[in-house]
């Protein structure tokens, strides 16, 4: 899922002709986890394959709606797990997947590995985490989806706020004055206006690395060619 989510931003870059654009990733629940596994992904590529590469050099900022970071509390039992990814997934994904209801568990090792692959990455970020401060009507009973503790992980330097909506309505704002909808307006103004000036400054980072490994490639192929040459030259000779 989180490769065909990365292919997916990399088609949009191609096509608009945006690979040189910032990008600022605005994600619920579930899809900040797709995001963190997407990153992680493109921070691995090389510049042969540097489109691909460019979602993680383009992205600025991260704004993580009730994203369970660590799990859900809630989803133990797999009765409660499959409840809460058919409130989190979108009906057309396969809801039930076994993978999936496992990584909505508290202390999921599926989660883990993607937090501590994301996590030397995060200093590179602007990033807002949001949290959930009313509980989920479930049909049987009400729940906190995704509890604070793992909606914000405890990291310096990040923005956070919580929203006064469950976990279904916490980035649904009805109007401007819908509670938290400033607060995140602001957030995306600060982003975007900053931005520019500091992706410009990471591709131009890369500029000048892909040259230099482009030059050292071609060292190499000089020097594993010489032989070759002076061999030419000395049966030439001859």
């Amino acid at each position: 899922m989180a490769t065909r989510f990365a292919y997916k931003v990399f088609h949009v870059q191609k096509i608009e002709s945006a690979t040189q654009r910032p990008i600022i990733f605005v994600c619920h629940s579930l899809g900040g986890i797709i995001v963190k596994k997407a990153l992680a992904i493109s921070s691995r590529q090389t510049y042969k394959n540097d489109r691909l590469r460019s979602i993680y050099t383009c992205t600025y900022g991260i704004i993580f709606f009730g994203t369970p970071h660590s799990g859900s509390r809630d989803a133990g039992p797999l009765d409660a797990a499959q409840r809460l990814a058919s409130l989190i997934i979108p009906k057309r994904a396969a809801l039930f997947e076994s993978s999936l209801v496992q990584a909505l568990k508290e202390g999921s090792e599926t989660l883990q590995n993607i937090t501590d692959e994301f996590l030397p990455l995060m200093s590179r970020f602007r990033i807002f985490f949001l949290w959930e401060q009313l509980r989920t009507n479930l049909g049987y009973t009400e729940h906190y989806i995704v509890r604070v503790e793992s909606a914000v992980p405890t990291i310096d330097g990040v923005d956070k706020c919580a929203i006064p909506a469950d976990h279904r309505g916490m980035c649904k704002f009805q109007n401007v004055s819908a509670p938290g909808f400033k607060t995140v307006i602001a957030a995306l103004k600060r982003y975007s206006q900053a931005a520019p000036m500091v992706i410009h400054g990471r591709l131009k980072l890369e500029a000048e690395m892909l040259e230099g490994r482009r030059r050292h490639e071609a060292m190499e192929i000089l020097r594993d060619d010489q032989p070759t040459i002076d061999n030419a030259w000395g049966n030439s000779a001859s």
